[in-house]
């Protein structure tokens, strides 16, 4: 019996070992990179530096990163790049280009720092060309898994190429930075609070948006460079979401609020030619630093701002602009910005005034009465332009007079808006006596009374 079992055993064995019965099923490893087990380079391209001697190189391999520093020595293509657990960090440099394709047709993660707690705060930094371009068409996530200390960071000299669009997730928390260039034609989607731009990032040339979701939150401490460029957007499709822009001239694109979102626009620096302005039905709050002297707009005239508001913490004079005339922003515009009675100035910047002056008041006390007549006759064919001219300009003239005589008696206070016939013809009696000493075509436009 058991001589037996013995022959039927071996035979067996004889069998799997020339491949005649199949073995026992085993899950294949995702190839892993760990140069402690070859010769003494970092070359992606090198086997030696991959357990089991399996180079990472198609859209369905998840590329591990055991222990040190790939170096990207040739282009490669791989489904996703990841640290394990128990990685202290790694950095991907090099000349050649890193291609990340999920191959889905639904969003996938692209990029993943899984470092564990025992090596908390490990970095994920990729320092080359990094492009994402999934052929099932959706976009793809980067994430920090496992520590709130980890991060991901594209470094300085890094070009991260995005032919289909990025998502930015909260994940556990932590830290992904954008320190060098971002370049291609899709999105960047941010759906967490722990990204941010730093000093030396510039996407000039880049020709995606950025675009928030609900509570998400960047920082740009760009500095010389691009956050974002001219005809390019911040899209806000999510509610409570936030950018801080501590660098002088350095965003040029256009703020589009969209739905019933509400968005913080925090201005910590100069912005001198950013685009136009655009709320659906939500609201915007632009915060301005008390350092900042010009946060300008483009002409916002024509965008859609629905019944939605705008809000201006750190308002002052001649700060905040809409293009560069009084066209800026229609008077349904105006009226939807909290907080005061605001207009253009003939430079387009804001400005509040709860008792703007009427037309004719050349001495801007608020009224237009007799004392505006002595200031126009004063003034007459001088190149010195008066307050309240409804755009006539210099030099003074009759017509100056004409808006005057036509406006008399109007006020900023509304209790004083009409007065009585009786003071009118007074006053008018009154100039009428000095007109008599004057060259009579200087005052030939009178206002009609009734009788």
């Amino acid at each position: 019996m058991h001589s037996l079992l013995s022959r039927t055993l071996l035979f067996t064995l004889t069998l799997v070992a020339f491949g005649c019965v199949g073995a026992p099923a085993t899950v294949a490893q995702n190839p892993r990179f760990n140069t402690s087990l070859g010769p003494a380079n970092n070359n992606w391209s090198n086997a030696f530096n991959w357990v089991g001697q399996e180079i990472a190189d198609t859209n369905m391999e998840i590329a591990e990163i055991a222990f040190g520093d790939p170096v990207v020595d040739a282009d490669f293509t791989v489904q996703q790049l990841r640290t394990i657990f128990s990685t202290s960090g790694a950095s991907v440099s090099g000349p050649g280009t890193l291609t990340i394709d999920v191959n889905s047709g639904s969003t996938a993660l692209a990029i993943l720092n899984g470092s564990g707690p025992p090596q908390g705060g490990s970095v994920l930094a990729l320092d080359g060309s990094v492009v994402i371009n999934n052929s099932g068409g959706a976009r793809t996530v980067a994430r920090i898994q496992n520590s709130d200390q980890n991060v991901i960071r594209f470094d300085a000299n890094s070009v991260l190429t995005l032919q289909t669009g990025l998502e930015i997730q909260q994940g556990i928390g932590g830290a992904i930075e954008f320190n060098g260039q971002l370049a291609g034609t899709e999105n960047v989607f941010i759906g967490s609070t722990n990204s941010s731009f730093g000093a030396d990032a510039d996407n000039a040339g880049y020709e995606g948006d950025l675009v928030f979701f609900s509570s998400a939150s960047t920082v740009s401490n760009i500095v010389g460079g691009t956050l974002i460029e001219t005809g390019q957007k911040i899209q806000v499709n999510g509610n409570n979401s936030s950018i801080e822009i501590n660098g002088a001239d350095t965003f040029f694109g256009n703020v589009v609020v969209d739905g019933s979102n509400v968005f913080t626009f925090d201005v910590d620096a100069d912005q001198t030619d950013m685009g136009f302005l655009e709320v659906a039905n939500g609201g915007i709050t632009i915060d301005i630093d008390a350092a900042v002297s010009e946060a300008a707009f483009a002409n916002s005239s024509e965008a859609l701002w629905g019944t939605g508001s705008v809000s201006i913490i750190g308002f002052e004079e001649d700060t905040v602009r809409f293009g560069t005339d009084a066209s800026g922003l229609t008077p349904s515009q105006l009226a939807a910005i909290d907080g005061g009675i605001y207009s253009l100035t003939s430079q387009g910047y804001l400005t509040t005034d709860a008792t703007t002056s009427p037309a004719g008041d050349f001495n801007d006390d608020g009224q237009v009465d007799a004392a505006d007549y002595t200031v126009w006759r004063d003034q007459l064919n001088s190149t010195d332009a008066l307050p309240n001219d409804d755009g006539l300009g210099t030099p003074i003239s009759i017509a100056h007079y004409n808006l005057w005589s036509t406006n008399f008696g109007q006020s900023s206070a509304a209790a004083s808006a009409a007065p009585e016939p009786g003071a009118i013809l007074l006053a008018l009696g009154a100039i009428g006596a000095v007109c008599r000493g004057r060259r009579r075509d200087l005052c030939v436009a009178r206002p009609t009374h009734a009788r």
